[in-house]
């Protein structure tokens, strides 16, 4: 396969290949373009799912050539539903050359991921760009959009007029560059005639992508945010803030995300997360005041809590902050390679709903807590412990006469 530099004839038989629905193409290194779109619509007109994966010399996945745009190129619709396009360096463009014709045959594409590429724009027009009109739908059935590793990426088409996607679901923009999901979100905008300016009112992400239930938001998405409320999220994922002693946004989600069930917070160098602590009058160290039933309504919702590739963290909570106070009605707890942890739980609190905890990759972790926190345990069924270098007891004695510790549940 290393050698094959094209796929398809050109005089291949328009029934061909007319019922084949999922096609896998990978390690196809000389290989420098997949498609003709009109192929899409005419011999794979029941392609469904299409994966492309390590071809090292591929530069645009659909190619569209001069057509004439009537007859069945014009009425037929693309069945691709699920485009999954990863580690492929020289890729250039997804779909180039596209008309306006041809971009409104895409009408059942609902999964889109893009990972690992080289890729500058994931459409490129016509030289006048993707003319579409304002009642016009573009992709109009995604749900999930991934743009993740893009280090090349600058847009994801323009000179276009699209509508919001009203079904999108899960929204993934990493490391793409100078775009991300607000970035992103404001091209989209763009794209509809709306422009920000100083007497309008700012970019609502929420109103762009109105029913999303996954997000991933770095440290800018989080400064353009306004006062958006996600009624419908439910995962949403906080990364990205890489400079040192940088304080971790605890007000920032309150009141924002009142389903959110599961949360991450990933590859950042915050020491402590929702450190807030409640006073008896209910005053935060920054001076503002806090009711304690304001922020524990905000997770009212939540179960799982995942802590990944935070290389500074010293401590999962403390006693009387926030994060005491959420982790006593989380259900799933995931540790992963945060090397300055040295202990989980060390004091007593009520963790009266953990079920499962994980901690793996934590090379600076002694202990997983003292005795008198573990004792709090009792409804824990899983316990994961892996590569914790510098363990030396499950558990360490705090001078509090903890006789026996019991895990029933386990």
């Amino acid at each position: 396969m290393d050698n094959m530099e094209k796929i398809w004839l050109d005089e291949l038989a328009s029934n061909a290949f007319s019922k084949l629905k999922t096609l896998i193409v990978e390690y196809c290194e000389k290989l420098l373009s997949m498609f003709s779109f009109d192929a899409i619509l005419t011999r794979f007109q029941n392609l469904e799912e299409l994966t492309v994966t390590d071809c090292g010399s591929l530069e645009v996945v659909f190619h569209i050539r001069e057509l004439n745009m009537s007859g069945t190129h014009t009425t037929s619709t693309s069945q691709l539903r699920e485009l999954y396009l990863e580690r492929l360096p020289k890729l250039k463009h997804v779909w180039s050359g596209l008309p306006s014709s041809m971009a409104k045959s895409m009408t059942q594409l609902e999964r889109l991921v893009v990972r690992s590429c080289g890729v500058e724009e994931i459409i490129a027009g016509e030289d006048g760009g993707v003319r579409m009109g304002a009642s016009d739908c573009f992709f109009p059935r995604l749900t999930t959009l991934t743009l993740d590793e893009l280090p090349k990426l600058r847009s994801f088409y323009k000179n276009s007029h699209t509508p919001t996607w009203p079904h999108l679901k899960e929204l993934l923009v990493r490391h793409c560059g100078k775009m991300r999901s607000f970035s992103f979100a404001s091209e989209i905008q763009s794209c509809q005639g709306s422009t920000t300016h100083e007497n309008q009112p700012a970019l609502s992400l929420e109103k762009v992508f109105p029913h999303l239930k996954r997000l991933t938001l770095a440290r800018e998405d989080v400064a353009m945010m306004q006062h958006d409320i996600f009624g419908d999220l439910k995962e949403l994922t906080l990364a990205y803030y890489h400079e040192e002693n940088v304080g971790f946004p605890s007000e920032f989600f309150l009141q924002r995300f009142p389903n959110l069930e599961y949360l991450t917070i990933e590859h950042s160098s915050f020491e402590e997360i929702f450190s807030n602590v409640f006073a008896h009058e209910g005053v935060t160290p920054y001076g503002g005041l806090i009711e304690r039933e304001k922020p524990l309504k905000a997770f009212g919702n939540l179960k799982r809590f995942w802590l990944n590739n935070l290389w500074n963290l010293r401590c999962v909570w403390k006693d009387g902050s926030l994060m005491a106070e959420i982790l006593k009605q989380t259900e799933d707890l995931w540790i992963w390679q945060c090397p300055s942890l040295s202990i989980v739980f060390p004091s007593l609190i009520s963790f009266q709903s953990l079920t499962y905890l994980q901690i793996q990759n934590c090379m600076g972790l002694v202990h997983i807590g003292t005795c008198s926190a573990m004792t709090s345990l009792v409804h824990l069924t899983r316990l994961i412990l892996r590569d914790c270098g510098a363990l030396k007891d499950v558990v360490t004695d705090d001078g509090k006469g903890v006789e026996e510790i019991s895990f029933p549940m386990l």
